[in-house]
């Protein structure tokens, strides 16, 4: 697993910035693209997923997701801690680029985040669509456009992704964040 999790950090830092969105337009290269990210497990079923699972509700663990991604886990709790309030709920938006473990960076992409915190408990799950846009803007758009058409012609079907109910107590959650190893920071990489 650390050989692929270096590899694709190479790829992030000195590959994906030197290519244009033609890249994808060759099928080669966007089987290419497919079979690289089946390599990680996740995005891997959640492709087959795509493909069988005929639009069905995919289950995530909440907990995972968003303890082994430090920028997720520390916007979630700068969140939770910005306010005096006993009692609050809200969402957070997480952007693909904030996702380090390509794991989920491939597979969930983006997400919302769902809080409720009750004095020192939070209740925290997680939600995102998994679907493929016509002519997203990135550099993947022929890729995402093939995957779109493929659904359109009914081979494939869009689904949604919800996490299951994690509840932690606050000071437990603030802990976890300040253990994290320090890991690359890729936001402002483009979205693939």
């Amino acid at each position: 697993m650390k050989m692929l999790l270096s590899l694709d950090f190479y790829l992030w830092t000195h590959f994906i910035p030197r290519i244009n969105e033609s890249f994808f337009k060759s099928k080669i290269n966007a089987s290419l693209a497919m079979a690289y990210i089946s390599l990680y497990r996740l995005p891997r079923r959640f492709l087959l997923h795509y493909f069988v699972g005929k639009g069905q509700t995919m289950t995530v663990d909440t907990k995972c997701l968003i303890t082994r991604n430090n920028i997720v886990l520390n916007k979630l709790v700068n969140v939770l801690q910005s306010t005096d309030e006993k009692q609050f709920r809200g969402s957070l938006d997480i952007c693909q680029t904030d996702i380090f473990q390509p794991n989920d960076k491939y597979s969930i992409g983006s997400f919302g985040i769902n809080y409720y915190r009750s004095g020192e408990t939070v209740q925290i799950n997680i939600y995102s669509n998994y679907r493929f846009q016509l002519s997203p803007d990135r550099i993947s758009k022929h890729l995402h456009h093939w995957l779109f058409v493929v659904k359109n012609k009914g081979k494939a079907n869009d689904f949604a992704i919800e996490g299951n109910n994690w509840t932690v107590k606050m000071n437990e959650l603030t802990s976890l964040g300040n253990q994290q190893k320090i890991i690359p920071d890729l936001r402002g990489i483009l979205l693939v």
